[in-house]
């Protein structure tokens, strides 16, 4: 008992410092890759995967100024805007007219300017200020800090369960889901989901029957269940309303997960999204200018988003709520759930009799190729 006691402690004082502790689940908004974005705001947590550039931009106003609110794998080039606790930056840091109520960890460099830090600066280069008020220490040439958030792990997982998701039907669901009706109304434009599980309820559903100006999308949850809505095609513009009805979590989108398993192009015009996104292959835009005309916004996600990218490059662009995934059992989560690979399938060894017969086989193969060959005639 005391060597296994000894062991387990050699294994911690081996573990990393800082090493990453938070997944997806802990965002509003997680983007394996980039992110760009402007004139808009998350209300929760931010992790980019890449380099992260806001103009302007706000993150976490709804939260507290504890914690690191924003983790950027990257470099962060911010133009005004603010963000509530701490940031984490994997290399340099550019903020200009950025007020953070938190201290700025950067393992590159730093330059802030016209900003107001309540909190510290650690850089693991140097650090640059100009008409900016820092409350606290500013330190130089520190140690590299491990990033809270493993991107390379998360980006294996997201795509495995998405996928694994998306192979959920009728003869392959998990103990607690059960398939969902749909209904389709060509003339009103409306769509109609009904689960009446406690559990996942599941529904597939063809991107391709939901034109761009569609009507309606209604989410009837009588059981008090979840929906794990799979969505196929590559390429999605969603607009029109959005209804959760049944729902113990009421109509915030807490008990919705929108499963893109094949988009790598996901556009949102002046709609209202009650629930979660999970699109890790996708690259989120904005609708552009003259669509936003015809559809007045980018749109609201009330709920948390997984994408590969996210392109904000338009003024009236999406906003984030800070609503997030409620478990479906206790310590069961859609977006924070382990991925298994599933085992690959080797190619069976031949029994030893199985050999003995090849081998003879192949000797017979040989004499009758010896006595098929012509003697050569000087």
């Amino acid at each position: 008992m005391k060597s296994g006691v000894l062991f387990a402690s050699a294994l911690l004082a081996c573990a990393p410092a800082g090493a990453a502790t938070m997944t997806a689940k802990d965002f509003n908004l997680f983007a394996l890759n980039t992110v760009t974005e402007q004139g808009s705001d998350t209300e929760g947590r931010v992790a980019v995967g890449g380099n992260a550039v806001f103009k302007p931009y706000t993150v976490g106003a709804v939260l507290s100024n504890s914690g690191t609110n924003l983790v950027v794998g990257g470099n962060l080039d911010q133009q005004y805007g603010s963000f509530t606790g701490s940031v984490f930056v994997g290399g340099n840091a550019t903020l200009n007219g950025v007020g953070v109520n938190g201290n700025i960890t950067a393992n590159g460099k730093v330059k802030y300017t016209n900003g107001t830090l309540k909190g510290n600066i650690a850089s693991g280069s140097t650090v640059t200020t100009a008409s900016a008020g820092v409350s606290g220490t500013i330190k130089q040439n520190q140690a590299q800090v491990a990033s809270p958030v493993d991107f390379s792990a998360e980006a294996i997982r997201l795509k495995g369960l998405s996928k694994l998701y998306s192979s959920y039907a009728a003869g392959n669901l998990p103990a607690n889901a059960s398939l969902g009706s749909v209904l389709f109304d060509s003339n009103s434009h409306t769509v109609t989901l009904t689960g009446t599980g406690s559990g996942i309820n599941v529904f597939n559903i063809s991107g391709s029957l939901l034109p761009q100006d569609w009507g309606t999308f209604n989410i009837n949850l009588t059981g008090g269940g979840q929906a794990l809505i799979n969505v196929s095609g590559t390429s999605q513009y969603w607009t029109g309303g959005m209804n959760v009805n049944g729902s113990s979590a009421g109509s915030g989108g807490a008990n919705v997960l929108f499963n893109f398993y094949q988009a790598t192009n996901i556009t949102f015009g002046s709609i209202g999204v009650l629930g979660s996104i999970l699109a890790p292959l996708a690259t989120y835009n904005d609708a552009a200018y003259g669509s936003l005309i015809k559809h007045n916004a980018g749109g609201v996600i009330n709920g948390q988003v997984v994408v590969a990218n996210w392109n904000g490059t338009y003024s009236s662009n999406t906003q984030i709520n800070n609503v997030f995934l409620r478990d479906y059992a206790i310590g069961k989560n859609l977006l924070g759930d382990p991925y298994t690979p599933p085992p690959v399938k080797q190619a069976a060894v031949p029994e030893p009799s199985t050999w003995a017969t090849m081998v003879a086989g192949f000797g017979l193969l040989g004499g009758a190729m010896r006595r098929r060959r012509k003697p050569a005639f000087a």
